[in-house]
């Protein structure tokens, strides 16, 4: 399962997040399957932005790349053959990238997806 955080910054004492990052340990994604599910709740940690390990390659996911189901609320799907397609046409092995980041503008959206009760933290969207 992907290390799943949610990169905040501190404005005012409010949270702000920044972006949503799954970070993989090499081989753990299968770049020839066509959906990639996870576990979308635990371990879900809040971190501070400055702690955004860029060293790593990676591609930016957006939220139509993921998949829903409704028997499976606590489970997301990544839509791998979109986001395969993508980092190609972009000249790029998809098998060296090891982090896939959701940007602020659709990290609302993913976060309306689980369930509050499920939630750890609450953040502030502006």
């Amino acid at each position: 399962m992907p290390r799943q955080r949610l990169y905040f910054e501190n404005v005012d004492n409010l949270l702000i997040p920044y972006v949503y990052v799954l970070t993989f340990k090499p081989g753990e994604l299968k770049w020839d399957k066509p959906v990639h599910y996870y576990d979308a709740i635990p371990p879900f940690n809040y971190v501070g932005i400055e702690e955004l390990d860029e060293s790593l390659n990676n591609a930016v996911i957006y939220f139509s790349d993921f998949i829903f189901h409704e028997n499976y609320s606590k489970r997301f799907g990544l839509n791998i053959n979109v986001i395969k397609s993508r980092i190609q046409s972009h000249g790029v092995d998809p098998y060296v990238i090891h982090q896939l980041i959701l940007p602020t503008d659709d990290i609302s959206k993913l976060m309306s997806m689980i369930p509050s009760s499920e939630r750890k933290m609450d953040f502030i969207l502006i």
